[in-house]
């Protein structure tokens, strides 16, 4: 019986770490075999993995704190039905599958983590095969150059191009942002787990790496999720350190040092692309100019999901009707697609997750649950990166970096159970 279910999660185990590196491989994999089973097996793959979450969650009632379960599956189920009424509005059928593709089903992945929670899926193995395949990848294509990459197919302005005259490149994901931002969220976590197994100097060594190819990426709303995220996480390690002054001193030296030898040289190396100011101009100039009046239907359900944002991008590319605006601005975007209600209903869902998060935290201060502590540090941490970058970009369309967070906050969603470590993402064989 032991033997078994021990087979069982080694085989869950395996099933969910091809899935998640397939994920972070299939942009540009679909550059060379763009086909119909290429394009659709990691989203069918998705729904099944949230299906079987939900039945695990909801229907066996593997989760302790059920009210809090009913809020997160009413404000999903809010989203979708805004998100159908559009078609009220006259949104496309195409728009608003792509729409749900893109933004809603990666949300689904906050059931897949409470899951993987539960089932004790350990996934650090994982998460150093995708941050070593992004950034040798990533140096491969440097030396290659944007030219090289463009005779084997890579689309200018779509998956390579160029700022200010310096590369930007897809690395293994497909496209600049979405390595970008899949980089700084896979350091993030990487980082967790090898604290959570008191692996400090090889958590230093990711930070500092995934922070020096952020700056290289020149993807500037990447870098400052990244940077604020440490940055909560280290104001909070301040506010409750028993040397304050000595600590903020030793930070303060050795940020400076690593700022002069590592990050300012590489900044200078870009070209200074990541101070240039066209940019934040460019979307100050259109943010504000299609937004539905608040005296419309429009105003309350939006134009329709897909209508706007990463989904009319993909529209687009398909040849079909579409806007073609990517908006850059999560909180624009989601007005304009969901109405005023789809705002409401988002941020009733950050709302709650925060909360969730923070009460999670004190009874694990209460109990000195030091791993947990830290952890859930970062995932607050995480979060409100991921709402101030949101001001910049549509972060949460941005694929499969949605996927991955939404996983991981879902994980830290869990009761406290009486082990040291829930969810301890220790070392596994994905072979």
């Amino acid at each position: 019986m032991g033997y078994t279910k021990n087979l069982k999660k080694r085989m869950l185990t395996f099933i969910i770490g091809i899935f998640f590196f397939y994920i972070s491989i299939y942009g540009t994999l679909s550059i060379f075999q763009d086909t119909i089973l290429i394009r659709s097996i990691k989203d069918i793959a998705l729904i099944v993995l949230i299906l079987l979450s939900f039945i695990h969650i909801v229907l066996f009632k593997k989760y302790k704190s059920n009210i809090f379960i009913i809020f997160i599956i009413s404000i999903l189920g809010g989203i979708y039905l805004i998100s159908f009424l559009s078609l009220l509005n006259g949104n496309s059928l195409v728009n608003l599958g792509y729409g749900i593709k893109i933004s809603l089903l990666p949300m689904g992945g906050v059931l897949l983590g409470i899951y993987l929670k539960n089932k004790n899926i350990k996934i650090q193995s994982m998460l150093i095969v995708v941050f070593i395949s992004l950034i040798s990848t990533w140096t491969l294509q440097w030396f290659s150059g944007v030219d090289k990459l463009m005779q084997l197919g890579f689309e200018y302005a779509v998956n390579v191009k160029h700022i200010n005259g310096i590369p930007r490149l897809p690395s293994s994901v497909g496209t600049p942002d979405g390595y970008a931002f899949l980089l700084a969220i896979i350091g993030v976590l990487l980082q967790v787990s090898l604290l959570g197994k008191n692996y400090k100097k090889f958590a230093f060594i990711v930070m500092l790496l995934t922070l020096s190819f952020l700056v290289l990426s020149t993807i500037r709303s990447a870098l400052l999720l990244f940077v604020f995220c440490q940055l909560i996480v280290y104001l909070k390690k301040v506010s409750t350190s028993k040397q304050t002054i000595k600590y903020l001193y030793f930070t303060l030296l050795s940020f400076l040092m690593v700022f002069s030898i590592l990050i300012l040289p590489i900044a200078f190396s870009s070209g200074l692309s990541l101070f240039s100011r066209s940019s934040l101009v460019d979307r100050f100039s259109h943010w504000f100019s299609y937004l539905p009046s608040l005296t419309t239907s429009e105003g309350f359900i939006g134009y329709g999901l897909g209508v706007v944002g990463s989904a009319s991008r993909r529209t687009a590319d398909l040849g079909l009707n579409s806007t073609d605006y990517a908006v850059d601005n999560q909180y624009i975007a989601i007005f304009q697609q969901l109405g005023l209600l789809g705002l409401i209903a988002y941020f009733l869902f950050f709302i709650i997750v925060i909360w969730k998060l923070l009460n999670l935290h004190k009874q694990a201060i209460v109990k000195n649950r030091t791993v947990e502590v830290e952890r859930l540090d970062f995932a607050v941490g995480l979060v409100l990166a991921v709402l101030v970058s949101g001001i910049f970009t549509n972060i949460l369309e941005v694929y499969p970096f949605n996927l991955f967070f939404y996983v991981f906050i879902g994980m830290q969603l869990c009761p406290l159970t009486e082990t040291r470590d829930v969810i301890n993402l220790e070392k596994v064989n994905l072979a």
